[in-house]
């Protein structure tokens, strides 16, 4: 009637548990340690049936796997008139020096950058509307094994105007130019001015000037941004966000 899922970092003793109900093919397990290996295995377990010791009944164990290590991650930053983007990341630990990578959409041949035990680098040289993807690794040694590398950031160097919002009730509604050569727009407004805790809104369509956004609470300020995006193979490229306006919604 369920499945026992458990389940732990790579080397240590404590096992955590997951049930999870029969029927089901496939479980995510979250909140889980980046940089780390997990050790998992699985097993049945049927309600309400006990052996002949009382104990609740469960079936033999499946074999035991071990995961890749999760991957971490990245920032990055877009200059389109410097023709540069910024990557940034957090410490990893263990890691002594990292590598920053990258290429141009469609490319198979990554471009490496060793940076020693620095946690940012600037990517230069860039083209101006150019569809990039970036990552970096950590390693205890220059050369030395991955001890963890990042989720891939695809990025589109192409900006935009700040964008006009007209303010309503419990609603705004945010209008720009488009953008030649752009799928759609990313719309990101937050009551925070430094955009924390941020919400993203896409709006599909080169030739899109405008979206409406409802049930915003009254007599609150949002901050604004917007920025294009491209599709190519498949992957979403996210443009280089615009300045920032704001309006207090009625």
């Amino acid at each position: 009637t369920k499945y026992q899922i458990r389940y732990k970092v790579k080397g240590a003793s404590k096992w955590q548990t997951k049930m999870v109900k029969a029927g089901k093919e496939s479980y995510t397990l979250t909140k889980l340690k980046k940089g780390k290996k997990y050790v998992l295995k699985l097993r049945g377990y049927i309600f309400g049936r006990v052996d002949e010791l009382g104990n609740d009944l469960y079936g033999a164990y499946s074999k035991t796997k071990t995961s890749a290590a999760i991957k971490t991650g990245i920032a990055t930053t877009g200059y389109p008139k410097k023709k540069t983007v910024k990557v940034e990341f957090k410490a990893v630990d263990g890691a002594k020096k990292y590598r920053v990578a990258y290429r141009k959409a469609g490319s198979k041949k990554w471009t490496y950058k060793w940076i020693g035990s620095k946690k940012k680098y600037t990517v230069k040289k860039l083209k101006k509307n150019g569809l990039y993807q970036f990552k970096f690794s950590a390693h205890k040694k220059t050369k030395g094994a991955t001890l963890v590398e990042s989720v891939v950031k695809y990025r589109y160097l192409a900006g935009m105007k700040a964008p006009k919002v007209k303010a309503g009730s419990k609603k705004m509604t945010v209008s720009w130019t488009p953008r030649k050569g752009a799928s759609g727009y990313q719309v990101v407004y937050s009551t925070n001015k430094n955009m924390s805790k941020a919400v993203k809104k896409y709006v599909a369509g080169a030739n899109k000037r405008s979206v409406t956004i409802k049930k915003l609470k009254t007599y609150q300020r949002y901050y604004v941004k917007v920025c294009p995006y491209k599709y190519k193979s498949g992957k979403k490229y996210i443009g280089v966000l615009g300045k920032t306006v704001s309006t207090e919604v009625k």
